[in-house]
């Protein structure tokens, strides 16, 4: 992997509990304060194995038998199955604020954050903004939460950045920003790679 021989961002914190470290093959490496408030996001798809409905049931044997003005339901037929687990979603609201210079430590990382997200332009093509089955340590992203989480890989799935521009620097650099940015596994994890993302010896649990 690619190490970066700086580190963007100016976090408050110095206690390694409290900090968010992005680090990217792309070059990039950032570290913010951890927000106040951190989300785990992960959804699950069910759906009837079969079609439930008097109706669907009476159409799928060709019987043409109709309950007239309602549907109703065969209760076994509208036992789920599960269709997919969806990747897990990290979403971060990371704050900077100037301390020593508005360009270096609010809209540089800010600036770098937003670069992630956008693919790469090789003559008229465009490449994905992070790795490929063909290419996996193109782009490739991992974050530290704290001392609880290490994501070796993730992906940017979306990003949305707030500048102050009611607080400038005499260069004309804001002195606050906000980035609201999600973050996603770039495939399903199961249980065992899910215990594995804690940086607790045995996934803590």
């Amino acid at each position: 992997m690619y190490t970066p021989s700086s580190t963007l961002g100016k976090p408050r914190s110095t206690n390694p509990n409290y900090l968010v470290r992005i680090d990217s093959t792309a070059g990039i490496s950032l570290m913010a304060d951890m927000p106040e408030q951190m989300m785990i996001a992960i959804s699950n798809s069910w759906e009837p194995r079969f079609g439930s409905g008097i109706n669907e049931i009476a159409g799928a044997l060709d019987i043409g038998t109709r309950v007239a003005g309602e549907n109703i339901m065969v209760q076994p037929f509208s036992q789920l199955m599960w269709m997919n687990t969806t990747p897990i979603e990290l979403p971060l609201t990371m704050m900077f604020d100037a301390e020593d210079d508005a360009y270096s430590d609010v809209f540089k990382p800010m600036n770098a954050l937003e670069l992630l997200a956008l693919p790469d332009v090789q003559g008229s093509l465009l490449t994905a903004p992070g790795p490929s089955v063909a290419n996996p340590n193109r782009n490739k992203i991992s974050i530290f939460v704290g001392r609880m989480y290490h994501f070796p890989s993730v992906v940017l799935t979306s990003i949305s950045s707030q500048y102050d521009t009611q607080r400038l620097d005499a260069s004309g650099y804001p002195l606050a920003g906000q980035v609201d940015i999600t973050f996603s596994t770039d495939k399903v994890y199961g249980k065992s790679d899910w215990n594995g993302i804690s940086l607790r010896p045995g996934g803590g649990r």
